[in-house]
């Protein structure tokens, strides 16, 4: 065997990372005087910790390109800074909810957003095998949810799945379809069609 001489750790270079703290960026904002035209010329101190709660999911994306654009906080927007002060608020809307829905109340809002859809919990096994000796021993009784009472008759093959769908969607049953609640309010019903009988045909009895 030939030795191998043994080098030790502090001859070895070191790889390092920087993790100091990053200072404030300063942005320097230029004002132009409408009436007497001179240029005037003020440094704005920026954090990124003071972002609007509108903007926390971009992480101040707009709010950087307000100020690259010459947008100096607490002012309007416009020229002249004859514009709005607040920014548009983003309201995040629930899922399945149309662009014409309109809430109440901002309760009603914040709950409908807040509150995932019911589902039913799993039972355990010994209630799941005291109710399965329970439903032998008892004659059957009918066990569809209340809800499927309400669908209507074109919608029993369907069990209920338009319905559901309208009323995720903001209708609300015995009103109008549309935005104001102006178009018709009974469903169209589906017609079922002998098996090879066309669309055009028409009975001849």
């Amino acid at each position: 065997k030939v030795p191998t001489k043994k080098v030790s750790f502090a001859e070895r270079p070191v790889s390092f990372v920087s993790s100091g703290t990053m200072a404030e960026t300063a942005t320097e904002a230029v004002a132009v005087g409408s009436t007497a035209g001179d240029v005037s010329c003020e440094k704005v101190v920026g954090s990124d910790s003071k972002l609007g709660t509108f903007e926390t999911h971009t992480k101040g994306f707009g709010s950087k390109m307000m100020a690259k654009m010459g947008f100096i906080e607490g002012t309007g927007l416009g020229k002249d800074g004859q514009g709005i002060l607040q920014p548009v608020q983003a309201i995040q809307r629930p899922k399945s909810l149309g662009l014409g829905v309109e809430f109440d109340s901002e309760l009603e809002a914040a709950k409908a957003r807040s509150e995932p859809p019911a589902k039913a919990r799993p039972e355990p096994a010994a209630n799941a095998r005291r109710e399965l000796s329970r439903s032998r021993s008892e004659p059957r009784r009918n066990t569809r949810p209340p809800e499927m009472y309400d669908c209507g008759t074109f919608e029993r093959h369907t069990k209920g799945f338009g319905s559901k769908m309208m009323v995720k969607m903001g209708f609300v049953p015995g009103s109008g379809l549309g935005k104001d609640g102006q178009g018709i309010v009974n469903p169209l019903t589906a017609v079922r069609r002998p098996k090879s009988r066309g669309l055009g045909a028409t009975d001849k009895y």
